[in-house]
């Protein structure tokens, strides 16, 4: 909505004042059809200045903005002459040269001073005289779009006539919702049907014929499964005679495609290669990896390289309708290298979540344009915050239309203890380990219409609804067990039938929740830790609450894979990029906030591993959604999480305790003006099974409770905003990396 303010009178003559009002009441008249309409706030690359703001003149004659100006958000004045055409735009651009760069077309206005805030701010247009022409005070996450951050769309209005101040007046640009698309597998890695060729003489004559479909002497060649090497224990078929007899391998691998013309223009290849490689398709070069230039000879080298997984783009227009031939030839770096990996793997890449975003549109219609509108869901909460056991609890929601709201419901689903369903499915781990890449499954139980539970919600006041027709719709859930998680969505009807469910499919989060607890209880050691005296000593409830006490909530087998006790499933430090993959999805709890759909792994490097004991967890929250986290003295930190990182508060050599010796060294560097992280000490507890301590069970981590841990502060780019640092490059030194793209930690503007 506009809402101009008539300029300030002052002192001003009577006679000058009056005319001024005159002046200034036409000119708020016609600047009420000037809307922000379009904010492309947080690009993907933030080097490359591509910010913008759109402003839309939806009426039927041309508003004259000069003089124009920004009082928050950004720092701009209009100059003189500067008009917008009767349905037109004008954009403001951040920078000039890296807008037109971006979109292929200058900006109408720029640049400004300034920059647009990644977790939201109030933008303020005001007229000549000082007038407030309109206002966005714009979010990340509900009731916001969430894929404008940083995604690559920008958040654009449905319709110029929407309260632009609400945040369920935009979608991200290009919004589409469709069914999630899998990955179409040519060629998976790890396939079992690779016909190899040891390279101790050249594969066929002439050299380049094995490259080829029509090259049949492959039958009398090797089948095995990749990745094919030897000497790091991790190759699917092993080369036992390769060491210090031969430097390169061929391989062959033929498959099908169905429908040529379904392609998209370009398919993924990907290679995992120690040391280098070559590979073709149907006889045309798709990728070389890590080799010299030129035709390659049986005996030729690689340079040294470390395998990982590494990908390219490559023309569909190289495969054929029916059967192909993908042909590899691998190199080792010498005669007498230590090991030698190789993998290959070719596919179509899938849509992750089904959710499509699009490019911004500055200077154009927005893609997400509509007549008709949705209802607009706001204010949604839950009380008690955390509720105990047995006791209902009341559901909130304010919803407005114009066509007036029809109906509201809630959906519900049930998490009992033990029982956690996430949304997307971590990958088995030998696909991680083969293909760490490969977009996370949707999870059908999660989405399974059995498994939630619909009621109606009313503005009629009756029962817990406090007061009739203010807008606001009630519903009370029933009561639940001690440690439950109860999730709930949404949903409006106008009207018009036009509907809505909240949040939006393009929130990470996916629902709200609220956690069913009585509280953290008493902790008695276990009978194998007793006093002297031969009793268990028992901590009470006050002890145990004197930390912050943070819960996990996930499903068992998750974390025991996650965590690798056995030793049977830890990635090894080569396979940087399985390392560093989120594979694992929990709720996470703290001051009765639930953290839903938060994803973990374990963090650290030659630590991560050590022993059976505790681990280094990193957890990573959902966008729009960070942790609000609290320091040692209770006082929350400047910024949201959106990374907590945890310590065991040891490390494997045993040189002390790293829990002390870490956190007194960051407070020192910080009381004395070197910017440090900032750490503190945690409750640590995960709910993964029925019962919160089984009976007997000998051990203090065979129940929720799983000690104490450390609680470290990221060290990105909301590190430097939290310390009150420049916008700069960030790293972070690591042992043996010499790549500075890889311990970057942000990239400065």
């Amino acid at each position: 909505m506009l809402r101009p303010n008539p300029p300030a009178m002052g002192r001003w003559p009577v006679r000058m004042a009056a005319a001024v009002a005159v002046v200034a009441a036409a000119l708020a008249a016609q600047a009420q059809s000037v809307v922000i309409s379009e904010i492309h706030y947080d690009p993907p690359e933030k080097a490359l200045r591509e910010e913008f703001i759109e402003l839309h003149n939806p009426g039927g004659a041309a508003v004259d903005i000069s003089g124009w100006f920004f009082s928050s958000g950004i720092e701009l004045r209009v100059p003189a002459g500067v008009s917008i055409p009767a349905g037109g735009f004008a954009v403001i651009a951040e920078d000039l040269a890296g807008f037109a760069a971006r979109f292929g077309r200058p900006s109408d206005l720029g640049p400004y001073a300034g920059h647009l805030s990644g977790d939201g701010e109030r933008i303020a247009l005001r007229d000549a005289a000082g007038g407030l022409v309109d206002e966005v005070d714009y979010g990340v996450g509900f009731p916001w779009p969430s894929a404008s951050a940083g995604d690559g769309s920008s958040m654009e209005l449905i319709h110029p006539s929407m309260d632009n101040d609400l945040g369920g007046s935009w979608r991200a640009s290009g919004y589409e919702e469709r069914e999630p698309v899998p990955p179409l597998h040519f060629v998976p890695a790890g396939s079992t049907q690779w016909r190899y060729r040891r390279g101790d003489s050249e594969a066929s004559s002439p050299p380049d014929a094995w490259r080829y479909l029509g090259f049949v002497e492959d039958a009398a060649w090797a089948t095995g499964q990749t990745s094919i090497g030897y000497g790091d224990g991790d190759d699917a078929t092993v080369l036992d005679d390769m060491l210090g007899n031969y430097t390169s391998v061929y391989l062959r691998h033929r498959f099908t495609v169905e429908e040529r013309s379904a392609l998209p223009a370009s398919i993924r290849l990907r290679v995992y290669a120690d040391d280098g490689c070559v590979v073709w398709i149907n006889g045309a070069e798709a990728g070389r990896f890590h080799v010299p230039d030129g035709e390659l000879a049986h005996d030729a080298v690689g340079s040294n390289h470390e395998a990982s997984w590494e990908e390219v783009d490559v023309s569909a227009s190289l495969l054929e309708e029916g059967e192909n031939l993908l042909a590899v030839h691998a190199f080792n770096q010498s005669l007498t290298s230590s090991d030698v990996s190789i993998d290959v793997a070719l596919l179509v890449p899938g849509s992750g979540d089904g959710v499509i975003f699009g490019e911004p549109t500055p200077g154009a219609p927005n893609s997400v344009y509509s007549p008709v509108a949705p209802p607009q869901i706001r204010q949604v909460a839950h009380g008690p915050r955390q509720p105990p056991s047995g006791q209902p609890f009341v559901v909130t929601a304010k919803v407005t239309d114009p066509e007036g709201v029809a109906s509201v419901a809630i959906r519900y689903q049930v998490v009992g203890p033990g029982e956690y369903i996430p949304a997307w499915l971590p990958l088995p781990p030998s696909t991680l380990l083969a293909d760490p890449n490969r977009p996370h499954e949707r999870n059908p139980e999660f989405d399974d219409p059995a498994r939630w539970t619909e009621l109606p919600m009313v503005d009629d006041g009756t029962g817990a609804d406090a007061y009739a027709g203010d807008s606001v719709y009630t519903v009370v859930l029933p009561a639940q067990p001690h440690r439950t998680l109860v999730r709930y969505r949404i949903q409006a009807v106008d009207g018009a039938g036009n509907g809505v469910s909240v949040p939006y499919i393009d929130d990470p989060s996916l629902n709200f929740a609220c956690f069913v607890y009585d509280g953290v209880p008493a902790y008695t050691v276990a009978t194998l830790t007793v006093q002297p005296s031969g009793v268990p000593h028992t901590y009470s409830r006050e002890v145990m609450n004197s930390l912050p006490v943070y819960h996990l909530i996930t499903r068992a087998g998750d974390l025991r894979i996650c965590i690798a006790y056995d030793g049977a499933y830890q990635i090894p430090k080569s396979n940087e990029a399985a390392r560093d993959r989120f594979n694992w999805e929990g709720a996470f709890v703290y001051e009765g906030f639930v953290y839903d759909h938060t994803m973990y792994r374990l963090r650290q490097a030659n630590d991560r591993y050590g022993g059976s004991g505790k681990r280094s967890i990193r957890f990573r929250f959902p966008r729009g959604n960070y942790l609000r986290a609290r320091d040692q003295r209770g006082e929350l930190y400047p910024t949201r999480w959106k990374t907590l990182n945890t310590g065991k508060m040891f490390d494997n050599k045993r040189v002390g305790n790293f829990g002390l010796t870490e956190t007194l060294n960051h407070q020192l560097w910080n009381a004395v003006g070197v910017p440090a992280p900032w750490m503190h000490t945690f409750h640590f507890r995960v709910i993964d099974a029925p019962e919160e301590a089984p009976a007997g069970s000998g051990g203090q981590y065979y129940g929720d409770f799983w000690g104490m841990a450390l609680a470290t502060e990221n060290y990105d780019e909301r590190f430097l905003e939290a310390h009150g640092l420049e916008d700069a490059n960030l790293y972070k030194l690591k042992d043996g990396i010499y790549d500075g793209n890889r311990v970057k930690r942000n990239q400065g503007r």
